[in-house]
C-alpha cells in the first residue's frame, strides 16, 4: 500500500543484511540488560525478531529470549500493557508466560535506534522458558491443556485493570485494529479484492453481534503450536506481542485456524470448558471468525519488510483468496481445499 512515505532502506536489503542489523541492534539491547553474550541465533523474523541469546550476566551463565518490534506496529504503551498482563497472569494465574528481564535501569523495555529502519526499535528481553515448541499434529491431552490455559487467561483478563499509562488494542474487527493494505494492494486483481470484502463483511457482522453479548477484554491474539511450550505435565504460552481487546470466541477461531484441517478442535473445546462455558457463538460466527484469521495475516504480511515476504506473497495471495473462496462457498474455513499453488 502507498503511504506517501518512502520505504525505510531495511526494506530493499537481502535478508543475509537485514539479519546482521537485527543481530546489530540485539547486542544494543543485550547492553542495556547487563548481558554478555556467547551466542546471539535469529529463532524467528516476520512481523518481530526473536533471538536466542546464551551468555553471562552479572556473573552468571544464563539463556533469554530476545524480541525486538521490528515492524514497530504497536506503541510503547501498548508493550507496556502486553507485558503488564503478562506479568499478572504468572501472578493470578497456575498459567506460565515468560518472565520479563528488566533492564540495567530496570525498565521492562528498551528502546534502541535504527537508521536502516528510520526510528527507534522496542526490545524486550525475557527468561528462556524450558520445553519443546508444540508439534503441528498436537495430542489430544495437550489440546486439553491448551483449552483450559486459554479459559484462564480468558477469566483472567474479564476481570484484569490495565494499570495507568499501559493500553491494549482493539482486535474485535476482522483486520484486528490494523488499517485496511488490501483495497489497492497492487498484487491483487477486482475479483480477489472483491472475495476478501465478502469474508471481511461476514466477519464483521460476528463480531457485532458478539459485542452485543460480552465486552471485549484481554485475549492472547495468536495462540498456535508455535507459540506453546510444551513440558513435562504442561504447557507455557508465548509470544503475547498480538494480545488485545476482543472476544474469547475470536481467541478460539484464531487457535482453531492454525490447527486446521486436522479434528483438533474438540479436545480443545473440552479443556476449555472443564474450566469455565465457551461463550455463546453459532457455528457460522466461528467459521468466519476463523476465515477472518486469513484477511487479518495477510493484510499484515503485506506489511513486513522482510526479505524472504518478497518471494512469498505470490504464492500466499492466491492461495489465501482459494481457501477463503472454498469457504465462502461452503461455510467452512479448510487450509487443505484443491487448487492451491506451489
Amino acid at each position: 500500500m502507498d503511504t506517501g512515505r518512502p520505504a525505510p532502506p531495511f526494506a530493499s536489503w537481502s535478508a543475509v543484511r537485514q539479519r546482521r542489523h537485527l543481530a546489530e541492534l540485539a547486542g544494543a539491547v543485550l547492553h542495556q540488560h547487563e548481558i554478555e553474550p556467547d551466542e546471539i541465533r535469529l529463532a524467528q523474523f516476520g512481523f518481530n525478531a526473536t533471538f536466542r541469546v546464551d551468555g553471562v550476566r552479572r556473573g552468571a551463565a544464563g539463556r533469554w529470549a530476545l524480541r525486538l518490534n521490528a515492524q514497530g506496529l504497536r506503541s510503547p504503551a501498548e508493550t507496556a500493557g502486553e507485558l503488564a498482563w503478562m506479568e499478572a497472569i504468572a501472578v493470578d494465574t497456575d498459567v506460565r508466560v515468560p518472565t520479563v528481564v528488566r533492564s540495567g535501569e530496570d525498565a521492562r523495555t528498551v528502546a534502541v535506534p535504527s537508521e536502516p529502519l528510520a526510528r527507534d526499535v522496542t526490545g524486550v528481553v525475557f527468561e528462556w522458558l524450558p520445553g519443546k515448541l508444540l508439534r503441528e499434529t498436537p495430542r489430544p491431552v495437550e489440546l486439553e491443556r491448551l483449552g483450559r490455559a486459554l479459559a484462564r487467561l480468558h477469566e483472567h483478563g474479564q476481570g484484569w485493570t490495565l494499570p495507568a499509562g499501559a493500553s491494549l488494542p482493539r482486535l474485535d474487527d476482522p483486520r484486528m485494529g490494523v488499517a485496511d493494505h488490501l483495497a489497492d494492494h497492487p498484487l491483487l486483481d477486482a475479483t480477489q479484492r472483491a472475495v476478501i470484502a465478502e469474508a471481511t463483511d461476514r466477519a464483521t457482522s460476528a463480531f457485532a453481534a458478539l459485542a452485543c453479548r460480552r465486552p471485549p477484554h484481554p485475549v492472547h491474539g495468536d495462540v498456535h503450536p508455535g507459540n506453546v511450550m510444551a513440558v513435562a505435565g504442561g504447557l507455557s504460552l508465548l509470544d503475547f506481542d498480538d494480545c488485545g481487546l476482543s472476544h474469547p470466541v475470536h481467541d478460539l477461531a484464531i487457535t482453531a485456524y492454525h490447527l486446521r484441517p486436522f479434528p483438533y478442535e474438540g479436545p480443545l473445546m473440552v479443556g476449555y470448558e472443564s474450566v469455565c462455558p465457551v461463550p455463546e457463538h453459532s457455528r457460522e460466527e466461528f467459521e468466519s471468525l476463523v476465515a477472518a484469521r486469513n484477511v487479518a495475516l495477510l493484510n499484515d504480511t503485506v506489511t513486513v519488510d522482510a526479505a524472504w515476504v518478497r518471494d512469498f506473497l505470490p504464492t500466499y495471495i492466491p492461495n489465501t483468496i482459494t481457501k477463503l473462496q472454498h469457504y465462502l462457498r461452503t461455510g467452512v474455513y479448510r487450509h487443505d481445499v484443491d487448487g492451491l499453488v506451489d
